[in-house]
């Protein structure tokens, strides 16, 4: 799973840097206006404030690398929606898309690190995953700029589209949990309450200076009222055994 993750994250930073990079190029070079372009920004601003709201309980309760496949579709997503059209929901709709979920997506990536470690020890790989992201991060505007000089401002978005597309569909691959070493589980005990037998209560023969029982009332005599004392409280006794 190391190496998947590993790779999927060096595709995220070199392709979503690209957008962010070219999409004002790529919306003026469709001649949007500067409010447009300005509007864009704002939302996708706004979009990636309310990421954590959005996605927090997917990356928590999603088995395996579900989560952060579903981001980077939407990443991929969000880049291709203005090459479709560069009509004003459209771009929007791409902001919004976007800005929700790039974000999220190095959430997803230590998520996923912290469980393939044994508690405190996912500060190595996730600080070589920060080093991979990095490394794609710089590359990606480099080899997306290089395109789009020869092929137009839209083969950046293409190039982001595309990764991250790539990026998804690995992950998606991967999408079973990590596995942890532990050891075998001890059966669980059951307990059975076992309570010790009452002392049997002796009645003597004679009641107090030698008066006969009464035969007609037992456990009473003829001779001056005696209450017998009650027994001593029994504890009861925990067993456990296994199944």
């Amino acid at each position: 799973m190391q190496w998947r993750l590993s790779v999927v994250y060096v595709m995220f930073g070199a392709g979503y840097i690209a957008y962010m990079t070219f999409l004002s190029t790529c919306l003026a070079s469709r001649h949007a206006s500067l409010g447009l372009v300005c509007l864009t920004w704002t939302v996708l601003g706004l979009s990636a404030m309310a990421a954590p709201v959005l996605w927090s309980r997917p990356i928590a309760a999603w088995p395996g690398t579900q989560a952060l496949a579903v981001l980077l579709a939407t990443v991929a997503g969000a880049a291709a929606l203005p090459l479709l059209s560069s009509a004003p929901l459209a771009v929007g709709g791409s902001a919004v898309l976007f800005g929700s979920a790039f974000m999220m997506v190095p959430a997803a990536v230590t998520a996923l690190a912290a469980a393939a470690r044994p508690p405190g020890g996912a500060t190595g790989l996730i600080a070589a995953l920060t080093v991979l992201f990095a490394a794609g991060q710089s590359a990606g505007p480099w080899a997306s700029g290089w395109l789009a000089d020869r092929t137009g401002p839209a083969a950046a978005l293409w190039w982001a589209a595309t990764l991250c597309a790539a990026a998804a569909l690995l992950a998606a691959t991967g999408s079973r949990p990590p596995h942890r070493r532990a050891g075998r589980a001890a059966p669980p005990a059951t307990g059975r309450l076992i309570t010790a037998p009452a002392a049997p209560r002796h009645r003597p023969e004679h009641g107090p200076a030698g008066a006969p029982r009464d035969p007609g009332e037992p456990g009473t005599f003829t001779g001056p009222a005696q209450v017998l004392p009650e027994p001593a409280p029994v504890a009861p006794i925990w067993c456990l055994h296994d199944r």
